[in-house]
């Protein structure tokens, strides 16, 4: 049965694909085919694929590089929580500043920080969630002290961190609000 809000169509795809989506169904990871395929294209739209080449990758105009988490860490672990703060706050400036997306970026509304959010977690940074003036993060791919002067910056308050046990889980809430930062 077909919802509402989906369209159907018709797509032809190799015999390995179909051979991949079958094991993929067989070992319970999908429940169908269309499953796969609708998250896909959902990822194939979020990661703004169809500007995508033959080594250049683009999300949303912008030029992004894919690089293994480890191989990050090795480079971040070597700058000071200093610099790591400055450069955060550098990228979330610039980001507010350059990029058409934040034209009417208003950070006051914690309702628009999803578009933040959303950004990073399509990037493969964590798994992003707001709740009021809250984020929960968890798994995220950088260092906290990066993200969280990041995410400060880019949405004008001040955050109080609060930490599980296992540090998988982040819960940044706010302790008050801040003027734009300059670097």
């Amino acid at each position: 049965m077909i919802s509402e809000n989906l369209k159907r169509i018709v797509a032809e795809v190799t015999e390995d694909v179909n051979n991949y989506l079958s094991f993929l169904v067989g070992q319970k990871l999908i429940s169908s085919k269309s499953e796969a395929l609708n998250i896909a294209l959902e990822m194939f739209k979020a990661l703004s694929m169809h500007e995508w080449h033959s080594a250049i990758y683009k999300m949303n105009g912008n030029r992004i590089i894919l690089i293994e988490t480890l191989m990050l860490n090795d480079i971040m672990q070597r700058l000071s929580s200093k610099d790591l703060k400055r450069i955060a706050r550098l990228a979330a400036i610039r980001k507010r500043l350059m990029n058409p997306d934040f034209k009417d970026y208003d950070p006051s509304n914690p309702e628009n920080w999803d578009l933040v959010l959303n950004e990073l977690k399509a990037m493969g940074w964590g798994f992003f969630r707001r709740l009021n003036n809250e984020v929960r993060i968890e798994l995220c791919a950088v260092p906290l002290v990066y993200i969280v002067e990041y995410l400060e910056s880019m949405f004008d308050v001040v955050f109080k961190v609060f930490k599980t046990k296992t540090g998988d889980i982040i819960i940044l809430r706010v302790k008050k609000r801040r003027k734009m930062i300059r670097v």
